[in-house]
């Protein structure tokens, strides 16, 4: 209880540190802003941040831009939407371990061809380990982002935030933090290439997301490593047409 009378007095006071943004991609000033606050330590791991409504009002825009902002840093790592509960930031540090070591495989975010082998390396067992521990919940969870992707493609957005909430999501139903940290500093580091290759190839990412699913729907631990490795060998084949 005394955490939680904590957390909501905090939120009061990064109220008055959010500042209205221009018309121009709305969610990301919102998200840049709250990861600057999150960067800087004005916003601490477990803090809770105020309200849709709330932080709406105060960026003077709609609930749908700053959804897609919370979205966009859940992607990324940096915070927790708890259904019925609220949205925290979070703790991150474990994941500072394996920092540098993307850093230098990624080379700055721009070497695509680098961090694509990366994910093809890791992501399957990923997905083996998802299909093993996955609940129905998560499962629920994957078919409502992949929906999302889909209802995106239909108006020509490529769904970076989607693509990247589905990897995200698939670690997370591992329960193996590690797993979950290197997932999350892999979206971090991936923007560039989610940007680049779901513009080229957005419906094939889609189909092997579907594969994904289905395998783990079936709690297939094989089918499921199988999948996510070609479905990142398509996206690599992707990249080396684009390239």
């Amino acid at each position: 209880m005394a955490h939680e009378e904590n957390s909501v007095d905090h939120s009061k006071d990064v109220e008055n540190l959010l500042l209205p943004v221009g018309k121009a991609r709305l969610h990301d000033s919102i998200s840049q802003q709250l990861k600057r606050l999150i960067e800087e330590g004005k916003l601490a791991p477990g803090d809770r941040l105020p309200a849709e409504r709330e932080l709406a009002e105060r960026f003077k825009v709609s609930r749908n831009s700053v959804r897609d902002a919370l979205r966009t840093l859940e992607a990324r790592g940096l915070i927790e939407i708890r259904q019925g509960d609220g949205t925290y930031v979070r703790d991150v540090k474990p994941a500072n371990l394996f920092s540098g070591l993307l850093d230098v495989l990624v080379e700055q975010k721009e070497n695509i061809r680098t961090m694509l082998q990366a994910r093809r390396a890791i992501e399957p067992g990923i997905a083996y380990f998802a299909a093993l521990n996955g609940r129905p919940d998560d499962l629920r969870n994957l078919e409502a982002i992949l929906a999302r992707h889909e209802d995106k493609a239909r108006q020509a957005d490529p769904g970076v935030d989607e693509d990247a909430l589905f990897h995200a999501a698939i670690a997370r139903m591992t329960g193996n933090p590690i797993l979950i940290s290197i997932m999350d500093l892999i979206n971090q580091q991936s923007v560039t290439t989610r940007d680049i290759v779901l513009k080229y190839d957005n419906s094939a990412i889609r189909h092997g997301h579907r594969a994904v699913l289905d395998a783990l729907r079936a709690n297939d631990a094989e089918g499921a490593r199988r999948a996510m490795a070609q479905h990142i060998d398509e996206v690599l084949a992707a990249y080396e047409l684009l390239a």
